[in-house]
């Protein structure tokens, strides 16, 4: 990894190369896309705006010209390359400029939010595309179904799931970039400030207005009725992905120093997933409770 940032970092055309060329690579391997994500990441957060849309921009044509061989369809690249490293750039700006994580990462679950405004806006009854296209997808699978197989009660889950489609889709596309954002930074402390990515990373602590409007988020989805508490639930899964990175910093901060327990803990995570609960309501109630002030007089 530290070799990769450091050949990002060499100059334009060695970052504009490895931006674009992971990106081709993406379609084949996805977790590529992370990588191209981060590399952008990295040069915005070292070299600045100016520079950094330099390097984006040819990126894009390297892209385009890329696809043309990769996929046969430069435009396909091209709006590939847009839609995974728009969003790059202006939380890597915010947080060069600002030095706050918290602000950038705000900022990405703002972004996510608009998308899911936007589907709104743009689609009349999202639920319901959704739900058809998981049928559409579905449907060969339920062909070969065992016998006794309750489709009915499919169909039912898939018009649950189908309500918050677009919250899923947006929150997973908010956790990728702010992973993209860590790395980013992370390489950028390997390279310039040794130690410092995990200092800033165990600080981490979201502004209590965001708790607050998640809070509130959460009611209206509860009491609310219609297409307001459809809204509002699609909109705290975005939310909840800042949440879960924060509550990852407290973990981090209260477990650092015990690498045991960490690794046990991740080993949780992965075996039982629905543990993450427990990390996004760490990182929601740090601003009221104090977590890390908690840990450091328990130790």
């Amino acid at each position: 990894m530290k070799g990769l940032a450091e050949f990002v970092m060499k100059g334009r055309w060695q970052a504009v190369l490895c931006i674009a060329g992971l990106a081709l690579l993406s379609l084949i391997i996805p977790f590529a896309s992370l990588l191209s994500a981060a590399a952008l990441g990295l040069v915005t957060l070292r070299v600045g705006a100016r520079e950094s849309v330099w390097v984006m921009v040819s990126s894009l044509c390297v892209a385009g010209a890329g696809g043309v061989f990769v996929t046969g369809d430069a435009f396909l690249a091209l709006a590939y390359g847009l839609l995974l490293w728009a969003p790059v750039w202006p939380v890597a700006i915010v947080l060069r400029e600002s030095a706050r994580l918290a602000w950038a990462l705000e900022l990405a679950a703002l972004l996510g939010m608009v998308v899911v405004l936007g589907i709104y806006l743009a689609v009349p009854e999202p639920a319901q595309m959704w739900g058809e296209s998981l049928q559409r997808f579905m449907q060969p699978l339920l062909e070969q179904a065992p016998p006794g197989f309750d489709t009915a009660q499919f169909s039912q889950s898939a018009a649950a799931i189908a309500r918050y489609m677009s919250g899923l889709i947006a929150a997973g596309s908010v956790l990728s970039l702010v992973l993209g954002l860590l790395l980013a930074r992370y390489w950028q402390a390997t390279l310039y400030n040794p130690g410092g990515f995990r200092t800033e990373f165990v600080a981490l602590k979201l502004h209590a207005a965001v708790s607050w409007g998640a809070a509130g988020l959460v009611l209206a989805s509860v009491a609310a009725d219609g297409a307001i508490a459809e809204i509002a639930g699609n909109i705290v899964m975005v939310v909840s992905t800042l949440f879960l990175v924060a509550g990852f910093a407290v973990l981090h901060a209260a477990l650092g120093a015990k690498r045991f327990l960490l690794v046990g803990a991740y080993v949780l995570f992965f075996i039982i997933p629905q543990t993450l609960v427990v990390l996004v309501f760490l990182g929601w109630s740090d601003v009221w409770l104090k977590w890390r002030q908690r840990a450091v007089k328990a130790a």
